[in-house]
């Protein structure tokens, strides 16, 4: 049995999403926002991204990358969130939302920290003026996963890095292979 099956329980969409990309999955992050959880499937591969959105937007395809993520939940909604590697050393990570016509309508950058908290995230609207600075996200132990608790105990025996936003409902769950 691949791995990725044992966490399909947790979201329909990762349960009817293709086996044929299993092979490039390489990490699942699932997100509790607002008491919803939805999961994001980080592939190795654009082409996997690719069979399960279409049309991969450019700034994915333009991206120096060796993770591409899509939040499957956030699929054919008013906001489809994909992911990929930071673009320079001082950055984490890169999400990119679209709307339905996948037009970009928000970026951030998720930027490394040497501060109080781990990572600082900048948001910018679609033409790259800067909406917020520094919004805090740090690292820490189980305790600050909101979500099903017994997804705690599905990822025992994976690599996992919890994660919670400052100031508002949201955190995460990275549950590498």
């Amino acid at each position: 049995m691949h791995w990725v099956v044992k966490f399909a329980k947790y979201s329909n969409c990762l349960n009817t999403m293709s086996f044929t990309v299993y092979p490039f999955v390489q990490e699942l992050v699932f997100s509790c926002r607002d008491s919803q959880l939805s999961v994001c499937v980080v592939f190795t591969d654009m082409g996997a991204l690719q069979d399960i959105i279409g049309n991969v937007p450019p700034e994915l395809q333009l991206a120096t990358t060796n993770r591409y993520g899509v939040d499957l939940e956030s699929i054919e909604t008013s906001k489809l969130r994909l992911y990929c590697d930071g673009q320079s050393n001082d950055e984490m990570l890169r999400s990119y939302a679209y709307n339905e016509s996948k037009q970009l309508i928000e970026s951030k950058i998720y930027k490394r920290s040497t501060g109080q908290y781990p990572i600082l995230i900048d948001r910018y609207n679609p033409d790259g003026i800067i909406i917020s600075s520094d919004e805090p996200e740090y690292s820490g132990s189980r305790e600050l996963w909101t979500g099903p608790s017994d997804l705690i105990d599905t990822a025992e025996g994976h690599d996992v890095i919890y994660l919670r936003k400052q100031n508002t409902d949201q955190c995460y769950m990275r549950i590498m292979k």
